[in-house]
């Protein structure tokens, strides 16, 4: 590990070197400039001037918010030159991770090597940036969690999976079907004695965590139900993502910006006991893709909603602050529910239930109450 370590710091130094020097002659174009302005202004809306409008307008990329503090600190587009590099770096390492169940330290490093010395993903490290430098990270991460049913880790890279861009989304789901086939196809593998070894360890260095010739890799995952599980939530968490955003996105343009967002946020209540309470990977699946579709449906207008409403002499700030706000009143989510589902007679998907419902119905209740400006352009009066 720490040579390759030693290997990705000396390919982020190149790249950035390279960076730097393309900065000094003037060689980036239009896209590092375009996505900056989308970046620093995350939380109002991903505005930017060359697409006149919010970048969703063409593509669904809210994962682009992370790099908000690092344009925010910096004011300066090739900070997210760096990022892109740093980005495409990081896939060596859960392609070591990958690597290492199976062989050896050694063979694990060259294997994780070829991350840094594959020339298409160099070629997206020099290039201007572009949000789908996210992807080859977050896409080896999710199988090496899934080979090591890691599933915390596999939920929270299924999450960014979906904010990547709507093409990704195409890729994850193709990927959440195959993972969930190979459960199925292998339910029924048992993994071979020592002496029949698919890899023997004396020609590959076989690491103790694969000892027993499980894996994927292999054609034997460790834990064939919850595989399935894994893999057909990704597919329908992607999959929610791309229809709930195209949908609501475009008929808040028919209908309006609060209708769209209060029919979302009250139809995902009636699918609730399906997304808690299904009793089986199908019913668990199809309620995990329709919250995916209500929600990603309603948070997708959002950005334009408030931009909409923002005063011009405080329209850089003031959805900026809102956003900021609802993050510091829900950042206390995860420890509220987890105490409540502490208490006797209380467990988790109650409370989830519960706290899902509530919010659903504030929500819709509050931009019920609020005004609405569609369509409104800078410098343009309200009504």
């Amino acid at each position: 590990m720490r040579k390759l370590q030693i290997a990705t710091l000396i390919y982020v130094a190149i790249f950035g070197a390279l960076a730097l020097w393309r900065w000094h002659i003037w060689t980036y174009g239009t896209d590092t400039g375009t996505f900056a302005q989308v970046i620093a202004d995350a939380f109002g809306g991903f505005r930017d001037g060359p697409e006149q409008g919010t970048h969703f307008r063409f593509h669904w990329a809210p994962l682009l918010a992370v790099l908000y503090p690092l344009v925010a600190l910096t004011r300066s587009p090739l900070s997210i030159q760096f990022a892109q590099i740093v980005a495409i770096a990081l896939a060596a390492f859960p392609l070591y991770g990958i690597a290492r169940a199976y062989v050896g330290e050694e063979s694990a490093f060259r294997i994780g090597l070829l991350a840094l010395l594959y020339p298409p993903l160099g070629a997206v490290a020099f290039t201007e940036f572009h949000e789908i430098a996210f992807y080859p990270a977050i896409a080896l991460g999710l199988f090496w969690a899934a080979d090591r049913q890691r599933w915390g880790i596999f939920a929270l890279l299924a999450l960014a999976s979906a904010l990547v861009r709507e093409e990704a989304c195409l890729v994850f789901i193709i990927v959440g079907l195959a993972l969930a086939a190979i459960a199925w196809l292998r339910r029924d593998a048992v993994a071979p004695s020592g002496n029949s070894r698919l890899i023997p360890s004396q020609t590959t260095g076989l690491s103790p965590g694969a000892s027993d010739s499980a894996g994927l890799l292999l054609g034997r995952p460790q834990n064939p139900r919850a595989l399935a599980f894994a893999g057909l939530g990704l597919a329908l968490l992607n999959l929610g993502a791309l229809v709930g955003g195209i949908f609501f996105g475009a008929w808040s343009e028919k209908i309006g910006r609060r209708r769209a967002m209060i029919i979302a946020a009250l139809l995902a209540i009636p699918v609730i006991p399906l997304w808690a309470y299904g009793g089986s990977l199908l019913l668990l699946g199809l309620g995990a893709f329709l919250i995916q579709v209500m929600v990603q449906g309603a948070w997708g207008v959002v950005p334009t909603h408030l931009n909409e409403l923002s005063p011009d002499a405080v329209r850089g700030t003031l959805p900026g602050f809102a956003y900021q706000m609802g993050n510091l009143l829900a950042a206390g989510t995860a420890t509220a529910q987890s105490w409540l589902a502490a208490r006797p007679g209380m467990g988790l998907p109650q409370v989830m239930s519960l706290w899902m419902a509530v919010v659903a119905v504030v929500l819709a209740l509050l931009v019920w109450l609020g005004p609405e400006a569609r369509g409104v352009g800078f410098g343009k009066a309200r009504s």
